[in-house]
């Protein structure tokens, strides 16, 4: 089960997430939380101020220390963790500049605190609970930091770090940081900022779990973007491959990778609402849907750029395309749709 920033945003949406973790008791759920609220963006901007020497944790100290006040849970570990952060925020203030290095350290202290708080929280209600960064359960990456890539020991590290709940000789769930990872180096690593969705995949992939289910603030996957069709209403079921067709083209509902996991081991993977819980939500699967209407649904991407390339010089020179490809990666920059013309001399 993974739950998204808004789902435990506040002391209030921790208690509800507590309520739906604590009705999947029986079924050993793993679950994996994001950030508190807008706290990923909170860590940013404090990085920016201690560019220009400012150090400030203060918003930041003060949604978790409230927060943790109002649930009643003991803030000790938060506390170090928000005097490690301010230590951070002063180096990065001598400096006056941040490192993508630097840049990860920061931002995984969100999701280190969050897993904190949720397990103080159902330990207090007489739910058994620890909690894991993510490195504590062997997730592993390379060191391409602010997006890197998941070493293939993950794979064995988990189930042997987590087998023993799986197995019924440890009754504590896991509640694991998303998003994050450390290098063989011990350097603090991020998965992207879809990460957590990702983090999870991994998760239910390696321990072969019965379903995957990602829980958010939307009813599952939409036949459009609502912002712009009014009475756009739920897909209940989706296969993989449309599933990954809607996310790669704009619907925003859940980060591509974290389908491949799961298709790999053919695990079902539910969309849910955290704040409708009743409602099934959208199922994703290898089974053919039932559904029988041509268009399943449509999205749209915004702040896309069209690039064409032509010229009579392109004419039977080997290697533009590679060339082209080459100096686009370089920069990062994703291309999601080609289009050859009949000639040799334009691709767009």
């Amino acid at each position: 089960m993974k739950f998204g920033g808004s789902s435990v945003a506040n002391a209030e949406r921790i208690r509800h997430v507590a309520s739906i973790i604590k009705a999947y008791q029986d079924k050993r759920p793993a679950v994996v939380l994001s950030a508190m609220g807008d706290t990923t963006d909170h860590l940013l901007e404090a990085a920016d101020k201690a560019v220009e020497g400012v150090v400030d944790v203060a918003g930041v100290a003060k949604l978790h220390e409230d927060t943790a006040a109002e649930l009643g849970v003991n803030i000790e570990t938060i506390q170090s963790l928000l005097t490690e952060l301010k230590q951070l925020l002063t180096g990065i203030s001598m400096l006056k500049e941040i490192s993508k290095r630097s840049r990860d350290y920061l931002v995984s202290f969100g999701e280190r605190m969050s897993v904190r708080m949720m397990a103080a929280y159902l330990e207090s209600q007489g739910i058994p609970a620890k909690f894991y960064d993510a490195w504590d359960i062997g997730i592993k990456s390379d060191s391409n930091f602010m997006s890197a890539e998941l070493l293939d020991e993950v794979w064995k590290n988990i189930p042997a770090c987590l087998n023993a709940y799986k197995d019924g000789k440890d009754n504590h769930i896991p509640i694991v940081t998303g998003f994050i990872a450390k290098d063989v180096k011990g350097n603090i690593t991020t998965l992207g900022r879809g990460g957590s969705d990702y983090t999870a995949a991994i998760v239910a992939g390696a321990l072969n779990a019965d379903a995957l289910e990602i829980w958010t603030d939307v009813d599952g996957f939409l036949t459009a973007d609502p912002r712009m069709v009014r009475n756009a209403y739920t897909i209940e079921e989706l296969s993989y491959l449309e599933a990954v067709e809607l996310s790669n083209f704009g619907a925003k509902i859940i980060y591509p990778p974290t389908i491949y996991p799961v298709y790999e081991k053919n695990i079902p993977l539910y969309i849910r609402n955290s704040y409708n819980p009743e409602f099934k939500g959208t199922k994703i699967s290898g089974q053919k849907t039932s559904e029988e209407k041509a268009i399943k649904g449509i999205s749209s991407i915004n702040d896309t750029c069209l690039i064409t390339l032509q010229g009579m010089g392109m004419v039977g020179v080997s290697g533009i395309s590679s060339r082209t490809f080459q100096a686009l990666a370089n920069q990062g920059i994703s291309v999601f749709l080609i289009s050859q013309a009949s000639s040799e001399n334009s691709t767009t």
